[in-house]
Parts: C-alpha cells; structure tokens; sequence
C-alpha cells in the first residue's frame, strides 16, 4: 500500500488516488463471503476485477458486487505489468481465452455452491459447457468464474 502520511493525503488527495491505481500491479480482494483471492496483472473493468489467482494455476474474473473491499498493491517481485483498465464486459474478457476449458464458476446467490465445469466457449452472454444439467450458464447470475491455466 503506498506510504503516504495522512497529512499528505489529505493535501493532495487527487495525488493519493493517481499513485495507487498507476503503481499497482496486484489486487487483493475481500469477498462478501468472508474469502480473500489476490489476482496478480490485474485488469478493472466496470462492473469486473480479473486477474491472475495467487495460485498461479488459473485466471480469475470476480464481478465487483461480491467484493466487500479491494486493496490495490505493488509486489517488486511480479513483473511489472501494472493495473490495466478494461470496456470489455465479462464475456467478452473471457472469450479471448483458448477453450475447452476447465472452470469453477460461482453464483451471485450466496446458497449456491461453486460448480466445477468443462467450459466449451463463451457466446451470446452465456457460458457453454458440456454439462447435462446445464449446458448454457448466462454470466449474469456469475458472482466469479475462475478458468484454469
């Protein structure tokens, strides 16, 4: 987080907020759930944050209603690709990924559990898997999905 004195921040508050979107280069999120991810090169979109997952193994797209607080943070460690802005929406941001792929994906409703899919590709605003039970997910009833690299 930047080092900024609260005295300095409240001079130059437009300074503050210049400095810690354009020196960031890893988000750290608190879901409404009580969970954290942390995504690496991430990308902030209107209604979207994604990124690379700590884990590394997988690319993660968490829709910013679930999110109950975001810290934007610079690592020296991670390359230094920082903070991109993004007009994609959701589908759009995941349809330039290779499928078939394996996904977890999570609903906006809080009961429902994540649901481990084989995602066939991306097309009209829904998720098309080869799952029986349901074949086409529309993105807007995601609160996340988190395809593997």
């Amino acid at each position: 987080m930047n080092s900024m004195t609260t005295l300095e921040l409240q001079e130059n508050p437009q300074a503050y907020l210049t400095s810690l979107f354009s020196n960031c280069n890893l988000v750290k999120l608190q879901l409404l759930d009580g969970t954290t991810r942390e995504l690496a090169y991430p990308k902030l979109g209107r209604d979207l944050l994604a990124g690379t997952l700590e884990d590394g193994q997988a690319f993660g797209v968490f829709r910013r209603s679930i999110l109950r607080s975001v810290e934007f943070d610079y690592q020296p460690e991670l390359s230094s690709d920082r903070l991109e802005y993004t007009r994609r929406a959701i589908g759009e941001l995941l349809s330039a990924k290779q499928f078939p792929v394996l996904a977890r994906i999570a609903y906006l409703e809080t009961q429902a559990s994540k649901q481990r899919v084989q995602l066939l590709g991306v097309s009209k605003g829904f998720l098309i898997t080869n799952f029986l039970g349901n074949p086409a997910v529309p993105i807007s009833a995601l609160g996340s999905i988190e395809l593997e690299l």
